[in-house]
C-alpha cells in the first residue's frame, strides 16, 4: 500500500491505495467530492498529478438529470416502491463482479482486489432486497429476494452470454489497464484493448457495460480510451451484457455514423475526440482541486 497526496482548496488530503505502474509513475484512483460540489473518481500519481477519470469527464455532459431524478422519485422506498439507493447499490455491484467474471478469464493477473471484495460485501450488507421484481422478474423468481444470491445469478448470466465481448477477439493485449492522457488531462482504467477479426483493422477497444442500452456517452468513454493509447486502434466496440433484461449487443463504431440506425445523433470519431477534448477541458476548469476525498467505489 502507498500514501498518495491529493491538492485540495484548502491545502492537501491523503488516501492510502494499492497502486499500478504507468510509464514509470506509481498511479492510484480514488473518490473524491469536487471544488463545484459533485462527486466523482480522479486518478493520483506518486509526483502529485491528480487526473479526473474517464467517467467523470464523460459524465459532465449529463447536465439534465430530470429523467434520473423522475426515476428517483418514483423508487424512494415510499407507498410500496423500491428505494433508488437500493436499486443502485445492487447494479453496480453487479456491474463490478461482472467485469471480473467476464474480462478475467483473458487477463494475464488475477483481477480479483479490493474492489470486487467491497462490491461482495456490498450485496451481502443488502440483504433481502424489498420488491426484488423491480430489479427483474427472472431474478426474482430464481433468487427470492436474497440481494447475494440474486446478485451471484445475474453475474453468472453475464459470463456464460459473454459472446459480444469474445465475437472478434483474435487475443487480448491488455485487460484492466490503468491509461493516463497528459496531453488531454484526464485517466481512466480500459476494459480490454485486443487483436480483432473484423476487416481493415488490427487492434480493437471494448469496454463492457451492463446497461439496458448503449448510450452516447459510451461511445464518447471507449474514444477516450483509444486517445489515450496514443494511436494505433482501428475499432471501438461497446459490449453491453444486461442481466436484468437478458439481452446482449455487440456496437461498434463504424455503426454510429449510419443515419439508418437507431442513433438519431450519428457521429464520427474525430467528432468524438473533439467532444472529449472539450469535456476534460471543463471538468478541470469547474472542478479542480478537489474539495476532499472521500470512500472509494467504482465509478
Amino acid at each position: 500500500m502507498t500514501e498518495f497526496r491529493v491538492p485540495t482548496v484548502d491545502g492537501e488530503a491523503t488516501f492510502t491505495a494499492e497502486p499500478r505502474r504507468v510509464e514509470g509513475r506509481l498511479v492510484a484512483r480514488t473518490q473524491v467530492e469536487f471544488r463545484d460540489g459533485t462527486e466523482g473518481r480522479v486518478y493520483v500519481a506518486d509526483d502529485g498529478s491528480v487526473y479526473p477519470s474517464v467517467s467523470t469527464v464523460v459524465g459532465a455532459r449529463d447536465a439534465d438529470t430530470t429523467g434520473l431524478d423522475r426515476w428517483k422519485a418514483t423508487h424512494d422506498g415510499s407507498a410500496g416502491s423500491a428505494d433508488w439507493r437500493n436499486l443502485l447499490r445492487f447494479k453496480s455491484a453487479v456491474g463490478t463482479l461482472a467485469h471480473e467474471a467476464v474480462l478475467g478469464p483473458l487477463a494475464d493477473r488475477d483481477l480479483w482486489g479490493a474492489e470486487e471484495a467491497a462490491a461482495m460485501a456490498a450485496l451481502d450488507g443488502l440483504g433481502t432486497v424489498d420488491h426484488p421484481e423491480t430489479l427483474a422478474s427472472w431474478l426474482a423468481e430464481a433468487g427470492g429476494a436474497d440481494a447475494a444470491t440474486m446478485g451471484e445469478l445475474a453475474v453468472a448470466w453475464c459470463r456464460d452470454n459473454a459472446e459480444s465481448v469474445r465475437a472478434d477477439l483474435v487475443r487480448p493485449l491488455d485487460v484492466e489497464r490503468f491509461l493516463i492522457d497528459d496531453d488531454r488531462g484526464y485517466a481512466g482504467q480500459v476494459d480490454l484493448v485486443y487483436e480483432t477479426t473484423r476487416p481493415g483493422a488490427d487492434r480493437a477497444v471494448c469496454d463492457l457495460k451492463t446497461s439496458k442500452r448503449v448510450y452516447h456517452k459510451h461511445r464518447l468513454q471507449a474514444e477516450a480510451y483509444a486517445a489515450a493509447l496514443d494511436g494505433g486502434v482501428d475499432l471501438l466496440k461497446v459490449a453491453r451484457l444486461d442481466p436484468y433484461e437478458q439481452s446482449t449487443e455487440a456496437s461498434y463504431h463504424y455503426q454510429w455514423v449510419d443515419p439508418s440506425s437507431r442513433w438519431d445523433d450519428p457521429v464520427t470519431r474525430e467528432d468524438l475526440r473533439t467532444e472529449v477534448e472539450a469535456l476534460a477541458a471543463q471538468v478541470r476548469r469547474e472542478r479542480l482541486p478537489v474539495r476532499r476525498v472521500l470512500s472509494d467505489s467504482r465509478d
